[in-house]
């Protein structure tokens, strides 16, 4: 069973994308899945939490593959890499992540004005203002077999 200082699995996928293997997710209805994230949407521009949450949600790369959405705080830590810092992310993805503030759509409960995100230097889950800039990795939520 992987922890935090276990190698993270990897799948890289065309244009940047990849798929975090070895973690699994349980949607609402009990099924699970697995995360693909797409390349930094901005990677030139920080941006405010509304506004990465739209572009990430307006994702355009591979439509056929399903909807792309802004991720959830737990999916969005599930990048990170403890082993590691400065990026705190696998060697697949340095150089594709900043070690800058990422966004999630996951609201922080005791305020709204606030949301959680990830920043990458050394794997920190943090509540934010809405209006500080960061960026932003849209997700896909791709089925998974329970075996």
């Amino acid at each position: 069973m992987p922890n935090h200082t276990t190698p993270r699995l990897i799948t890289a996928l065309p244009d940047g994308r990849f798929i975090v293997e070895d973690r699994l997710f349980r949607a609402a209805d009990g099924t699970f899945y697995k995360c693909e994230f797409s390349p930094t949407l901005n990677p030139t521009e920080r941006l405010p939490q509304p506004e990465c949450v739209a572009l990430a949600q307006a994702c355009a790369i591979d439509p056929e593959g399903g909807a792309w959405d802004a991720p959830e705080v737990f999916e969005l830590a599930a990048i990170a890499d403890y082993s590691r810092t400065a990026p705190a992310v696998p060697d697949e993805l340095k150089g594709d992540i900043s070690e800058w503030f990422y966004w999630s759509k996951t609201g922080f409960a005791s305020g709204s004005s606030y949301a959680w995100g990830a920043l990458f230097n050394y794997g920190l889950v943090s509540a934010n203002h809405r209006s500080s800039s960061g960026f932003v990795r849209a997700v896909r939520r791709v089925p998974a077999s329970q075996s």
